[in-house]
């Protein structure tokens, strides 16, 4: 029984309801994509709840009159995370271990949260960004759409998850100690059981959003990636000078002192977006910056800025691409090393792993971004071709997608 279902609609018939989930994962891209859905399906007539892992957002919703409930259910997630111990992620299953998925009390914790927003919100439709607990939750109750970045959204391979590096290796966590452990949870709160782990993407749509030059799984993947999402950006802003550097790095750059010395000593104007950035971090900074306290639009960084720093996010390294702007890339995640080096491989800017970088190698590269001229030239000149991977709006693909599973 699907919870809140109704069956074709009338004039008479109450609004579709949709929940709208995200668990996990530090950029604001996910937000991004949450709220492109959700504005698509609020033109619509749909009703929107969105449970966030992150809620200091909830005022970008309720501009468009969507309700937030916190989402913080993963022990990796918590305040309590002392002591969880995490192995290497070569696969989705990976992953998802690491949250909690093979503690079948974690699990069965989350599956309790979702039993309770279904029944507050009696949803139509359960849409997941990075959020795989609600898919397993909304799994056989009502349709359910996976969307958002390509890195957590593998292809099924011989009835598996794809590794994240095609490398052969074998996951950390046993596959099968993993699904079992699923199970218990899932019988325990009385839910069909996984026959395979693969059984978790087999939902009601699957929308991976690319570039495919971005995607670990490459060379096993065969259906189609969406495009990236550029919010706010109705077309790509045409190639500038710019006057300051753009720095985006999320708040565990701050357990990296070399990087924090490294931008100290750029000598060089620049505007700062580090969510949750301490006083003390901040006065290691120079004064003569401007310290952002909430995400800067897209339109605004592109505008303002002759180069990138970030952590080499797909979405921000394809748009700083088709815009022309070189980049410094301090990646951590697996995609955020695959798009760094891209960019290294194509001399469109410099990139280092953020536990080797050295504070004097990230003052030479920050400088050289934005100094050098040739750089500049390269980058302009590859900009059309970048531009091209901008086809369409993917959130809108995803919402006309919802709309019909419950029209």
């Amino acid at each position: 029984m699907v919870l809140g279902k109704t069956s074709i609609r009338s004039g008479t018939s109450p609004p579709r309801r949709a929940l709208l989930a995200w668990e996990f994962g530090a950029g604001r891209t996910h937000i991004a994509n949450l709220l492109g859905v959700a504005s698509h399906l609020a033109a619509s007539g749909v009703q929107c709840v969105a449970a966030l892992y992150d809620p200091r957002f909830a005022d970008e919703f309720a501009a468009l009159n969507i309700r937030v409930v916190q989402n913080y259910v993963w022990p990796t997630r918590r305040r309590s995370a002392a002591g969880w111990v995490e192995r290497p992620a070569r696969t989705l299953s990976d992953v998802l271990a690491n949250l909690g998925f093979a503690n079948p009390v974690a699990l069965g914790s989350a599956l309790a949260h979702y039993d309770g927003l279904f029944s507050l919100v009696r949803p139509d439709i359960l849409i997941c960004e990075n959020a795989h607990g609600a898919m397993l939750a909304g799994r056989g109750r009502m349709p359910v759409i996976a969307f958002g970045t390509g890195s957590c959204l593998p292809p099924i391979v011989d009835g598996g998850f794809a590794n994240h590096d095609a490398s052969g290796d074998s996951p950390a966590w046993p596959i099968e100690h993993v699904r079992s452990q699923i199970n218990v949870a899932l019988e325990a709160t009385g839910r069909p059981l996984l026959n395979r782990l693969s059984d978790l993407l087999e939902v009601d749509g699957v929308y991976p959003f690319g570039p495919v030059e971005f995607d670990l799984y490459s060379l096993t993947r065969r259906g189609p990636m969406l495009p990236p999402h550029t919010p706010g950006l109705n077309e790509i802003p045409s190639v500038g000078d710019g006057s300051e550097i753009f720095i985006y790095l999320h708040a565990f750059v701050q357990g990296v002192p070399q990087v924090l010395t490294g931008l100290a000593n750029i000598g060089r104007p620049a505007r700062v977006y580090i969510p949750d950035l301490t006083p003390a971090e901040r006065a290691k900074l120079p004064a003569s910056w401007r310290f952002e306290r909430n995400a800067v639009p897209l339109q605004e960084i592109l505008g303002r800025s002759r180069c990138i720093v970030h952590h080499g996010g797909p979405q921000l390294t394809s748009v700083c691409l088709a815009a022309g702007r070189p980049q410094v890339i301090i990646p951590k995640e697996f995609d955020n090393v695959l798009c760094a080096r891209f960019v290294t491989s194509k001399q469109l800017g410099f990139a280092g792993q953020i536990n080797e970088v050295t504070a004097d190698w990230l003052v030479t590269a920050v400088r050289s971004a934005f100094d050098d001229a040739e750089l500049r030239r390269r980058c302009e000149l590859a900009a059309p071709h970048y531009a091209g991977w901008f086809t369409s709006d993917p959130t809108k693909t995803v919402a006309d997608a919802a709309l019909r599973l419950t029209s």
